[in-house]
């Protein structure tokens, strides 16, 4: 079942997160639409409206997310935040 695989994609998220979906920035939404996709999750009929709904957000939000990752990987950039060990500072 989509929604049972949809659930399961995004609670692995909220765990990697460390905080529950309704409090995410727009940079870690962007990042979790980076995981789905990468996932074909998009390619399943009615992922979209279902994703919307557990993340909180409209459809709008969620087509508008998509097309600005999809359209970052195009252009070679990654929406992944950057982890502690990343910091050089």
């Amino acid at each position: 079942d989509i929604s049972q695989v949809i659930q399961a994609v995004l609670h692995e998220q909220q765990i990697a997160l460390g905080h529950p979906l309704n409090r995410l920035t727009k940079q870690e939404r962007l990042a979790i639409f980076q995981a789905l996709d990468q996932q074909g999750i998009f390619a399943l009929q009615r992922a979209m409206p279902q994703v919307a709904e557990q993340l909180g957000i409209s459809r709008a939000t969620a087509y508008s997310d998509l097309a600005t990752v999809r359209e970052e990987s195009r252009h070679g950039f990654s929406v992944r935040e950057p982890a502690s060990s990343d910091y050089q500072g």
